[in-house]
């Protein structure tokens, strides 16, 4: 019963606490499986110096595929701050099966970390994580660019502002057309107008203009480069 858990998961904690590598990790499962990991003592491993026990601590709570607010919130704060690719890369994975707010606040902080640009999984770790919300809520997602902020990362720049707006524009439907018309009129400058239209572009590729949406038409004369 319930109690002989308690008495197993006082010590676990301690050595996920105390211990590094695979004894913490041990530990830390251990726990997971004896119902022992709540949201209360992952908030404490997340802090633990061994980057495999966040790492691993990150993985287990998305398996439920929710979190609290408060730990949505740490999880996010620990985005901007990890120095470990790999557990960078644990967060993104994670931030792809969490809901709107948590995945996105996570990603946007993830972004800011340019020396990952040139990493071989993390730039399209960070766009599934997006793209994940792009088909339920596409507002949601441009909204994310109102920061303006965000359209100066290099991670931003150089692998999600082609495919958004690829994404958008190829789904065929009206509200996404008026979703990509929005982020073209976010776009702060004529790189930035000029890397999204290479997305609308290949959206179009031998498809007919026709149905567009007067925003877009609008935004797209906009972003043409001034006479």
């Amino acid at each position: 019963g319930d109690r002989r858990d308690q008495s197993v998961i006082a010590p676990l904690r301690s050595l996920v606490q105390e211990e590094f590598g695979l004894l913490a990790l041990n530990a830390l499962w251990a726990l997971n499986l004896s119902g022992g990991l709540d949201e209360k003592f992952a908030a404490i491993a997340l802090q633990h110096e061994d980057p495999y026990v966040r790492s691993w601590t990150i993985r287990l709570m998305g398996d439920n595929r929710q979190v609290s607010a408060d730990l949505g919130r740490q999880l996010a704060a620990l985005a901007g701050a990890e120095p470990h690719v790999e557990v960078r890369s644990q967060l993104a994975c994670t931030a792809r099966r969490l809901p709107l707010k948590p995945s996105l606040a996570i990603t946007q902080q993830l972004l800011t970390h340019s020396q990952d640009a040139s990493d071989i999984h993390l730039p399209l770790l960070l766009w599934w994580a997006i793209e994940t919300h792009v088909k339920a809520d596409p507002v949601a997602v441009v909204k994310l660019f109102e920061d303006k902020s965000l359209w100066e990362l290099t991670l931003v720049q150089e692998h999600i502002l082609e495919r958004l707006m690829r994404r958008l524009a190829s789904s065929g439907r009206q509200r996404d057309l008026v979703s990509s018309a929005s982020l073209l009129q976010l776009a702060p400058n004529q790189s930035s107008q000029a890397t999204l239209m290479k997305g609308f572009e290949k959206a179009f590729e031998g498809r007919s203009l026709a149905d567009l949406p007067p925003q877009l038409i609008e935004a797209i004369a906009n972003a043409a480069p001034g006479e």
